[in-house]
């Protein structure tokens, strides 16, 4: 019986621990240049989640970021969709911050972020809730990444969902 618990202990220990991701591609500070003038579009959009019952979970206050598509941030979002809500990215760039749009969404997940160049973005954002499993809160949720091209002076819509 002890050991059947003890290894019980040890199941749960493993299984319940949050992935990693370690980025395998480089960071290429000079791909990010021509992003970083100012430009004349704006993209706006929406953050939700639906749960599995139906409801809708709106991104009411959170970060949401621009970044522009690179082969580091392409392989940053398919990392970010496959880690879950509690798991991190260990060796994420710290230049992203540089490089990145920012905004907070409002308590409808609404969100708007100006003077945006043209290229190829992704929208990133973390949204993050508990559900409770007859022994405590989970968090469920996650990453949600969107895609959006700025091809001229515009305003782009984008719901960012999954």
């Amino acid at each position: 019986m002890k050991r059947n618990c003890l290894l019980f202990g040890l199941c749960i220990l493993i299984c319940g621990c949050a992935p990693h991701y370690k980025m395998q591609t480089p960071f290429v500070e000079s791909e990010y240049q021509q992003y970083q003038q100012k430009g004349e579009s704006t993209v706006k959009g929406q953050v939700f989640l639906r749960t599995v019952g139906g409801q809708v979970r709106y991104g009411a206050g959170i970060p949401v970021f621009l970044f522009p598509k690179t082969a580091y941030t392409t392989e940053l979002a398919n990392a970010s969709l496959k880690i879950g809500p509690e798991g991190s990215i260990d060796n994420a760039r710290t230049e992203l911050i540089r490089v990145n749009r920012q905004t907070t969404a409002d308590g409808e997940g609404h969100f708007e972020i100006k003077d945006i160049p043209n290229g190829d973005y992704y929208i990133f954002a973390k949204l993050v809730w508990g559900v409770w499993n007859g022994y405590g809160m989970v968090p469920t949720g996650g990453w949600i990444v969107s895609p959006v091209s700025v091809t001229k002076a515009d305003t782009y819509n984008v719901v960012v969902t999954r």
